[in-house]
């Protein structure tokens, strides 16, 4: 069994040791959505979890179906920045399987992309969204 635990981190560490996310984004800023800080900058990225289900139900299954965001936020007058990031996030993953701390992507699917909009709970920054379907397994 794989846990939502183990996805999140082995996203968090591959898109920390992302290149082209890097460039823009600090990887000390790429962090699980429910980190709870005080101090973090912007821009920043949080890797947010859906649904893990099993590929095949009532069964010992080793492929699991995973459900990711991966969420940009960005403190500037214009989404722009939002935007670009999160169209440098989908680039980066899309179609590009890959195995992180004991998990391996075997498929990674693009869902949708939402342009960036102000949060409700802050209205001085920006969150784009990059929605992922993932099908993983132990690596």
């Amino acid at each position: 069994m794989i846990s939502n635990a183990d996805i999140q981190a082995a996203w968090i560490a591959k898109i920390k040791t992302t290149p082209t996310v890097t460039a823009r984004v600090p990887a000390v800023e790429v962090r699980e959505d429910q980190w709870k800080g005080e101090r973090f900058t912007y821009p920043n990225i949080r890797v947010k979890l859906g649904l893990l289900t099993p590929t095949q139900p009532n069964s010992v299954c080793l492929v699991f179906r995973s459900e990711v965001a991966i969420r940009v936020y960005v403190e500037q007058k214009s989404s722009k920045t939002a935007d670009e990031i999160a169209g440098i996030v989908a680039t980066a993953f899309w179609s590009h399987p890959f195995s992180q701390g004991g998990v391996k992507f075997i498929a990674v699917n693009l869902t949708s992309i939402e342009p960036a909009d102000v949060p409700e709970w802050d209205e001085n920054s920006w969150l784009s969204t990059v929605n992922f379907t993932c099908l993983v397994s132990a690596a």
